[in-house]
């Protein structure tokens, strides 16, 4: 967890590359997004540790990342210049359950091909 000026300036170094590709990007988007890639990419990973023992499952693992979203921005509150939104956790929670539903799809499509 870093103070918020850090914070701020790490996504304005982020920024700046984003905005080489599309130009019209503000730091809002780049924040939004950073939020969402990095809860699909947890909830990717999550999805596949629990595809490796159990039937894919839904509910459980996205539970996990959510748990894992609103203990971060809980967190957050005792930083200065950080606040704990609950739209992010809900972002964080949708790039989750959007990850969840693509492995889930991935795993029944490449078994019907077999």
């Amino acid at each position: 967890m870093k103070p918020a000026e850090q914070s701020s300036q790490e996504s304005d170094a982020v920024l700046a590359l984003v905005q080489r590709v599309l130009p019209s990007a503000g730091v809002y988007f780049v924040r939004k997004a950073a939020h969402f890639a990095e809860y699909f990419v947890l909830g990717a990973l999550v999805g596949g540790c629990c595809a490796l023992r159990w039937r894919p499952m839904l509910l459980w693992p996205l539970m996990g990342c959510a748990g894992v979203a609103a203990f971060d921005e809980f967190l957050q509150t005792f930083y200065e210049g950080r606040s704990g939104e609950l739209r992010d956790v809900l972002l964080d929670s949708l790039g989750a359950l959007c990850a969840l539903l693509l492995f889930m799809l991935c795993r029944r499509f490449s078994r019907k091909q077999s």
